[in-house]
């Protein structure tokens, strides 16, 4: 849509005002008034609107005759009024460009941290040293031993990656410690499960939370984030 420019007669208070221009112009008729292109940048608009200034400003041709001052001044008012509609347009251009990130950007999950990891397994080194000692073991130690480790592979798996397979380790041994502690009642046993299901509790809701957190960035890859301080 083009804007109609006709200055109204009388004195130069009494003409429009360029605010009530900016807002009829289309892009490519503000960029035609100060001969560039649709998508100059700020400092091209601003350079540009000065040259045009310059041969049109009221101040600068009031020496003039009347018909001449007229022509300028409603020339000025047709470029302010271009200048004002190219940046307006630049500028929201810009901010669009600069929030378009931040809207599609997805939420990072933080991963456990390294401090909390720590703590979880020095509780299962507890328990397992209470199971261990306290029990009456029906094999040999080196089977407590490789099923602690299990678990332990299963549980800082599961919960920096998520993955099942490191879930079917922790519901192996879980299982396998529960039976045994059945069948070989003792206090050390029962006193080692005991202890035993807090880090499990707390290091299989860890994976959970990075699991769903995988699923909703697609599957994408978890080397990209970083552990919580």
């Amino acid at each position: 849509m083009s804007a109609n420019f006709t200055t109204p007669a009388g004195d130069h208070d009494s003409m429009p005002k360029p605010r009530l221009y900016a807002g009829t112009m289309t892009l490519e008729d503000a960029a035609a008034a100060l001969r560039i292109s649709v998508d100059a940048t700020e400092s091209e608009i601003q350079r540009a609107f000065k040259l045009r200034a310059r041969d049109s400003h009221p101040d600068l041709v009031g020496g003039f005759s009347p018909e001449r001052g007229a022509r300028s001044a409603e020339d000025f008012i047709r470029i302010t009024a271009a200048r004002d509609t190219l940046l307006k347009a630049r500028r929201l251009s810009t901010a669009a460009a600069q929030a378009a990130p931040e809207s599609t950007a997805r939420p990072r999950h933080r991963r456990i941290s390294w401090q909390a990891m720590a703590a979880w397994l020095s509780v299962v080194i507890v328990a397992a040293f209470v199971s261990i000692g306290g029990a009456e073991l029906p094999f040999t130690v080196a089977e407590p031993l490789v099923r602690f480790t299990v678990l332990t592979v299963g549980l800082v798996g599961f919960a920096l990656t998520g993955k099942q397979v490191y879930f079917v380790l922790i519901a192996l041994a879980i299982v396998v410690t529960a039976v045994l502690a059945i069948i070989f009642t003792t206090l050390g046993a029962l006193l080692g499960m005991f202890i035993l299901s807090a880090p499990v509790i707390g290091l299989v809701l860890a994976g959970r939370a990075q699991r769903a957190s995988d699923r909703r960035l697609g599957n994408q890859p978890t080397t990209s984030q970083t552990p919580a301080s």
